[in-house]
């Protein structure tokens, strides 16, 4: 299910200001924060809602969302698809990272799904790893079929064992690797593989909205290079 079906839901199971209110309070987003529904149809207020939370306003904020309005409808089969969904396994952009950044990663995932309008087109092993398969086996079929591999670099991302590997997978299958540099002082002890490649420096505070939408626009150009 992409965003705009999650909107579409949205929409229809909360579509007045109590049910709305109410929803908003218990995910933990501040009212103050997002416009009041007024005339607005409920459609384009969640989609604003959810446009804010990919930004940033709340942590994890779709998925806590989705969870608190799965408690109001627990049957709903859309809600239930958003998450645990069928993958493609063949995303557009592969994260890469360290378990210790996930906080931040949530956050741009959470922003490239609303530029790129799907899940499926985003690879984030916590987020898009089906429940119940084999995680290795889904991270290399998604790594094989990635157009862009996204390096969220930090001093745990160089500490870990595993990234070059991902790392190495992703280039033997002529994808594009794209450093961003959320802590600069770990280029000092980057490897060559990582340096060489332009990358995409970030200060604070994060714009993930703007983030996401530098990557995904170069995203063709990387599309093209895949056999």
């Amino acid at each position: 299910m992409n965003l705009n079906e999650l909107t579409d839901v949205l929409a229809t199971l909360f579509n007045d200001d109590t049910k709305i209110g109410a929803l908003l309070d218990r995910s933990g987003i501040p009212r103050g924060r997002v416009r009041a529904l007024g005339s607005a149809a409920p459609v384009n207020f969640w989609r604003e809602v959810c446009e804010e939370l990919a930004a940033g306003l709340v942590e994890n904020g779709i998925n806590q969302l989705v969870a608190k309005a799965r408690e109001t409808y627990p049957g709903n089969p859309k809600l239930r698809e958003w998450t645990n969904p069928r993958r493609n396994a063949s995303p557009k952009v592969f994260l890469s990272y360290a378990r210790a950044d996930v906080a931040e990663v949530d956050l741009l995932y959470d922003a490239l799904v609303v530029v790129l309008g799907s899940a499926d087109d985003v690879y984030q092993d916590t987020r898009s790893t089906p429940l119940g398969s084999d995680w290795h086996d889904v991270i290399m079929q998604s790594l094989t079929s990635a157009n862009m591999v996204v390096c969220w670099v930090t001093p745990a991302f160089l500490g870990s064992s595993y990234v070059p590997y991902e790392v190495g997978v992703a280039v033997a299958q002529g994808a594009t690797v794209v450093p961003v540099v959320a802590d600069s002082a770990a280029l000092g002890n980057a490897p060559a593989w990582l340096t060489r490649r332009q990358g995409i420096p970030l200060h604070p505070p994060v714009d993930y909205a703007a983030l996401a939408r530098k990557i995904v626009a170069t995203i063709p150009a990387a599309a093209g290079a895949r056999p």
